[in-house]
C-alpha cells in the first residue's frame, strides 16, 4: 500500500471518530510553505466560520465560507490550503481534502494549538 493511501486511509477514520490530529499531516509536510500563498499576510482566524464545516460538505460551499483558498489551488484539485494567525499570533494552516465528488474528506490543521483556536467558541 502506498504512503499516500495510508495516509488518506489514516485521515478517513480519524475524520470518522471527529477527531484529526495536527500531526496526522505535519509529519508528511502536507502543508505547503506561507511564502508560497498568494496572500501577502494571513487572515484572522474567524473560529464561526471554522464550526461550520462538516464532513462531506461540497467544495462550492465551502468557497462560500472561507473564500478562495490561499495557496494557487483550484476547483479541480483534491485538497485546498488555507493560512490563518490565531488570537494568540500563531500562524496556523488548514487543509481540506476532497473525495472524488468533491466533498471534504477530511480537515486537519497545522498544530493543535491552531485546531484548539478554531474550535473555541
Amino acid at each position: 500500500m502506498t504512503r499516500v493511501l495510508k495516509l488518506a486511509l489514516t485521515l478517513s477514520v480519524l475524520a470518522a471518530a471527529g477527531s484529526i490530529s495536527a500531526a496526522a499531516f505535519a509529519e508528511h509536510d502536507a502543508f505547503p510553505a506561507t511564502g508560497a500563498s498568494w496572500r501577502a499576510t494571513a487572515e484572522r482566524l474567524d473560529p464561526v466560520a471554522f464550526q461550520r464545516l462538516v464532513i462531506g460538505m461540497p467544495k462550492r460551499q465551502i468557497y462560500h465560507i472561507l473564500g478562495a483558498p490561499h495557496f494557487n489551488e483550484g476547483f479541480g484539485t483534491r485538497h485546498w490550503n488555507y493560512w490563518y494567525v490565531s488570537p494568540r499570533g500563531e500562524s496556523c494552516q488548514l487543509r481540506i481534502d476532497f473525495d472524488r465528488d468533491k466533498r471534504i474528506q477530511a480537515l486537519a490543521w497545522s498544530s493543535e494549538g491552531c485546531q484548539s483556536a478554531a474550535s473555541a467558541r
